[in-house]
């Protein structure tokens, strides 16, 4: 996809008001575009977040930029095996594994919750299904014990109006 330079930014914005680029999304197959859902950052001062779309597969991506502004695309999702269009941002555990939410594709073709571990390895945890929920894009929100919570849209209710969800490891 070319977003003809409008593909989306990551920026800082200082308590005295300050606005900074600090990563210019390029779009196409070699980074995502149109980034969703909040950002999270890590003690090292690195950023975290998706893209909606673009990547190698334009399903989006699970994307980090460094305190530096250097991005690393840490997942390019793939639609039917592990989901599409990420909306929502990423949930972090203290061993540097990401969580969230697609909107879209996975096995059941309802969206999914992954984890994509520190070691890179994206792991679906979950295919909603329809009758447990459909398109989820809410953030996922992370209890210090590890559940995970989160809602899913119900854009058709003619399957499921929305649901408000809970995962245990």
């Amino acid at each position: 996809m070319n977003c003809n330079n409008d593909c989306g930014v990551l920026y800082e914005l200082t308590a005295k008001g300050k606005f900074t680029i600090l990563h210019r999304f390029a779009g196409g197959k070699t980074d995502g575009c149109y980034p969703q859902g909040s950002v999270l950052q890590d003690t090292a001062g690195n950023f975290y977040g998706t893209t909606l779309e673009c990547g190698s597969n334009n399903y989006g991506t699970i994307w980090k930029v460094s305190n530096t502004g250097t991005e690393a695309i840490l997942h390019n999702f793939v639609g039917f095996s592990d989901g599409c269009a990420p909306y929502a941002g990423v949930a972090r555990d203290l061993t540097g594994n990401l969580y969230g939410v697609t909107y879209g594709c996975g096995p059941n073709n309802y969206g999914t919750l992954y984890e994509l571990s520190a070691k890179g390895r994206l792991i679906l945890l979950h295919s909603f299904a329809g009758t447990d929920g459909v398109n989820p894009y809410g953030e996922v929100l992370r209890t210090p014990k590890g559940t995970l919570f989160g809602t899913t849209g119900g854009d058709d209710c003619h399957v499921s109006c929305g649901t408000v969800w809970k995962y245990m490891p």
